[in-house]
């Protein structure tokens, strides 16, 4: 079997059911495989949790990688892309998943490591934005890189809880702080009156 299917598996229990409450045996009852077979394969839960997440780490940072280099598109779509992308993310698991995963010193480190890579993305993007005139002269880049990491770095942090159940205001709540800090140009792009479009990454 596949690894990338275990993992997938894997993550999808995890995403739905929380760490702590799934065991091997439901893992192996959803990859019709046994308990046994799973444990050759991957070894003990704690190793099977440290293989998923960090498959999941970098494949989240793949997909950064790709988009943020996509210059065909706006640096201030891809703000905005980037953004709904990764507060959908965060609040895709179940509350309990991040609290959990920050117990272990390993997981703080790599999840640490991603918001680090995302707030270097996101202040390259509006680098770019200042150079295109499409964020006012005065605008502070640092604060907004940091509104920009705090829903995540909180929710994945384990300091808040993700919501699953709350409205998607994700695209509104980031086009309304980037529109206060842009040029003529730039809020032109926002409100989408430019021949650009982009869809957001499908979980």
């Amino acid at each position: 079997m596949e690894p990338n299917r275990i993992y997938d598996v894997t993550i999808a229990l995890f995403r739905r059911n929380g760490i702590r409450t799934t065991d091997m045996s439901e893992v192996a009852v959803q990859l019709k495989i046994s308990t046994y077979a799973l444990s050759e394969m991957c070894g003990d839960k704690r190793t099977l949790i440290r293989r998923c997440i960090r498959r999941e780490v970098e494949r989240e940072v793949r997909w950064l990688e790709k988009v943020s280099a996509d210059c065909r598109i706006s640096p201030l779509k891809l703000i905005v892309k980037i953004y709904m992308h990764s507060i959908r993310y965060a609040n895709s698991f179940t509350p309990t998943f991040f609290t959990e995963l920050m117990q272990e010193s390993y997981f703080r480190l790599l999840w640490a490591g991603y918001r680090m890579l995302l707030g270097k993305k996101y202040r390259k993007l509006l680098d770019r934005c200042r150079q295109q005139h499409l964020c006012t002269p005065d605008c502070d880049l640092s604060v907004l890189t940091d509104f920009l990491c705090r829903r995540f770095r909180e929710i994945s942090s384990g300091e808040a809880v993700p919501n699953r159940t709350a409205p998607d205001l994700s695209g509104f709540i980031v086009r309304s702080v980037l529109t206060g800090n842009c040029t003529l140009s730039g809020k032109r792009i926002l409100q989408g009156n430019n021949e650009e479009h982009y869809e957001l990454n499908a979980l």
